[in-house]
């Protein structure tokens, strides 16, 4: 399991974030500090994840250089 925090911060950060995940073969997932978890593949689960103090990419692969533009 891999792990990175990210940000995502505008609309177009999520549609490009969701594109990069989409093709990632696999469980991508999103988590926030208090063990929320959701679909990473899901638009609508990235835009209500926005609303979390915290955010992690967390995969089955190492998937961090197709998005360490969202990492922090």
């Amino acid at each position: 399991m891999f792990k990175t925090k990210i940000n995502l911060i505008t609309s177009t950060d999520i549609h490009r974030f969701v594109d990069i995940v989409s093709q990632v073969e696999g469980s991508v997932k999103l988590v926030d500090g208090n063990n929320y978890v959701i679909n990473a593949k899901s638009i609508m689960g990235c835009i209500a994840a926005m609303e979390w103090n915290e955010m992690y990419v967390v995969s089955d692969i190492d998937i961090y250089t197709k998005i360490m533009e969202f990492a922090e």
